[in-house]
């Protein structure tokens, strides 16, 4: 599955999603690649690792929620 977006001013995003490439994990990864930086997580673990380019970093989400409304919004900032 893939996924692009794009704003009113033409920036970009895409998310997709596959089964068939890269390493298995013993749970399912996804990276989201947005224009500014690079979101990645493992389902169910509560962290999001944000990948600038020239650095990184990991954030702790809340576990009963997975971190998946921060998740959403630092996609919506990344693109």
């Amino acid at each position: 599955m893939v996924v692009t977006t794009r704003s009113d001013s033409s920036v970009v995003g895409v998310i997709s999603h596959t089964w068939s490439i890269g390493k298995p994990t013993d749970r399912p990864w996804v990276t989201v690649s947005g224009t500014l930086v690079n979101l990645h997580f493992e389902l169910g673990h509560p962290w999001l690792k944000i990948d600038y380019g020239d650095s990184q970093e990991t954030r702790s989400m809340e576990p009963d929620h997975r971190g998946i409304p921060d998740i959403v919004l630092e996609f919506r900032r990344s693109i």
